[in-house]
């Protein structure tokens, strides 16, 4: 409250007296409520001229002291509800000006509307309150139905415009209308680029970490910006990410809401999707970042967040590990351990966390927009199964399906809770994650060839593993999970015994070039039968 009493008083003249005014005005207020209803209705936006006249006088009336011959205290109030009170123009000033008749004065009625319509442009953004009646909003829709497209264009920046802008830039929108205010400015005017900024850059100069509550609204407006306009705020979106997001959001600890923090990733991501380049290497940054939110959730190290609110984070971190994964050239700068952190957000604690994430990997696979290993997600829980799209049926074909098991096999590897190969109940975890999405592949859809894949798990334990090439307990654990796929596609199928019609190709990313002489090891898996 004091900081509000205070931007007041900056607004008036001699700040240094008028801020002891502003703080008396205050207190009387809290004690008198008939006074503060007055106060209410006189900035209520259907307070009429007349009415905001009766209020003035009322309280004036209630500030006066006949005792002093002059009153400092009631100038400053008067002076203040000067600049507050609707003087000329109210919703009444405004039906007049859209019904009003200029036949008598000798105008075409086109060039009346025009020059009304422009009128009503520049009052929009000064008594923007002024328009909220059903009479007014009537009188330009009706402008909008004419033929005249410059005059349909005018009726649409006069009702549109300062209700847009507001949703956008206040408080008073909420997250969801800011982002269908950035759509609708971008999807229907010519001069978006102009209206773009005018939100853009009053909003990137007044975010303040330190009231969180006040950033939803513009961190909404600015994400949605940064991407559907990325080439014309470039520089300044750069800005505001290395300046306010990155700093003073992800890297401090200011708040214990964590709103704002998920609210500043997607921002990342967004600006990131919609320039489609990695030119300035945000990319990799971007990712690096998330890959910490995921495996630490906290990055200030102070402890403060609840393990609700870390799973939070760690979901919009994840989120946005995938949902960059659906654009090529940021896809192909994920390293595998990204890959790794990004599956491990569906086995949160938080079932609200796991479902969400679900949900979001099954509409990007299903739609085709994630490469094919993520399909290996999926392992870590059985209750999130999806279907797959009927209507992409051909374009799965040439996917080669099979090709999601050599993902699936490193991913099992680098499990966390896969830390001795010998262990016989990490073993049977390690089976019935595999067999999970094996029995798909095999049982469920008759063009997946069973020797293509028992081909694939052998050539894996040619090569060594690309993101730990040297460590010999990670290439046996490796091998373990290969083995572990070689029993389950044995004891499964009888065609796996048939030569495989073509030689498998292992991503690159997860295993080195295969060695002549490299050593094979080979497991005595000692778990539950199949």
């Amino acid at each position: 409250m004091f900081g509000k009493l205070m931007t007041i008083a900056k607004n008036l003249p001699d700040p240094g007296k008028a801020q002891d005014f502003v703080k008396k005005f205050n207190q009387v207020l809290g004690d008198d409520e008939k006074l503060r209803s007055q106060l209410e209705l006189l900035i209520s936006p259907t307070c009429s001229c007349k009415q905001a006249d009766i209020c003035v006088r009322e309280i004036a009336w209630k500030l006066a002291n006949p005792k002093q011959l002059t009153n400092p205290f009631l100038e400053k109030v008067k002076f203040l509800l000067e600049r507050i009170v609707p003087v000329h123009i109210d919703s009444e000033a405004m039906n007049a000006l859209g019904t009003a008749d200029d036949e008598e004065e000798g105008v075409g009625p086109d060039t009346a509307i025009r020059s009304g319509l422009a009128l009503l442009k520049v009052l929009s953004f000064t008594y923007p309150t002024s328009f909220h009646s059903a009479e007014t909003y009537e009188s330009l829709i009706q402008c909008v139905r004419m033929e005249d497209d410059k005059v349909a264009e005018a009726a649409i920046r006069s009702t549109l415009i300062p209700i847009l802008h507001q949703k956008a830039k206040t408080k008073r929108g909420t997250p969801h209308q800011a982002k269908q205010t950035v759509h609708c400015i971008h999807a229907i005017f010519t001069n978006k680029e102009v209206q773009l900024a005018q939100i853009f850059e009053p909003l990137s100069r007044s975010l303040n970490a330190d009231v969180p509550e006040q950033l939803i609204t513009p961190l909404v407006s600015l994400d949605h910006i940064s991407m559907l306009a990325a080439d014309q705020f470039a520089s300044p979106v750069k800005s505001v990410v290395a300046n306010f997001i990155v700093k003073d959001q992800l890297m401090n600890d200011r708040s214990l809401e964590v709103s704002p923090e998920v609210l500043a990733i997607k921002l990342l991501v967004r600006w990131l999707l919609g320039m489609k380049n990695n030119q300035s290497k945000s990319a990799n940054s971007t990712l690096q970042l998330s890959a910490m939110l995921v495996s630490e959730g906290d990055l200030t190290e102070q402890k403060r967040i609840g393990k609700s609110d870390l799973s939070r984070l760690q979901l919009a971190a994840g989120s946005a590990i995938m949902k960059l994964a659906q654009e090529p050239c940021y896809h192909e700068i994920i390293t595998p351990e990204q890959f790794q952190l990004c599956a491990l957000v569906i086995n949160d604690e938080c079932y609200q966390v796991r479902q969400i994430f679900a949900q979001k990997l099954h509409k990007a696979l299903v739609k085709l927009l994630l490469p094919l290993e993520h399909i290996s997600h999926i392992w870590r829980r059985e209750e999130h199964t999806h279907d797959c799209n009927p209507m992409a049926t051909e374009k799965l074909l040439s996917l080669l399906p099979e090709y999601v098991v050599p993902y699936m096999i490193h991913l099992l590897a680098h499990d966390p809770d896969f830390i001795r190969s010998q262990d016989a109940d990490q073993l049977h975890d390690v089976k019935e994650c595999l067999w999970f999405m094996l029995e798909v592949l095999m049982t469920k859809n008759g063009n997946n060839s069973h020797a293509f894949m028992k081909k694939m798990a052998e050539n894996i334990k040619l090569p060594r593993d690309a993101q730990s090439p040297d460590k010999s307990q990670t290439n046996e654990k490796l091998y373990t999970v290969c083995d572990v796929a070689l029993c389950a596609t044995n004891s499964k199928s009888a065609l796996c015994s048939a030569d495989s019609p073509k030689d498998p190709v292992l991503p690159m990313k997860f295993f080195t070039q295969p060695e002549k002489d490299f050593y094979v090891f080979t497991l005595t898996l000692k778990i539950h039968p199949f």
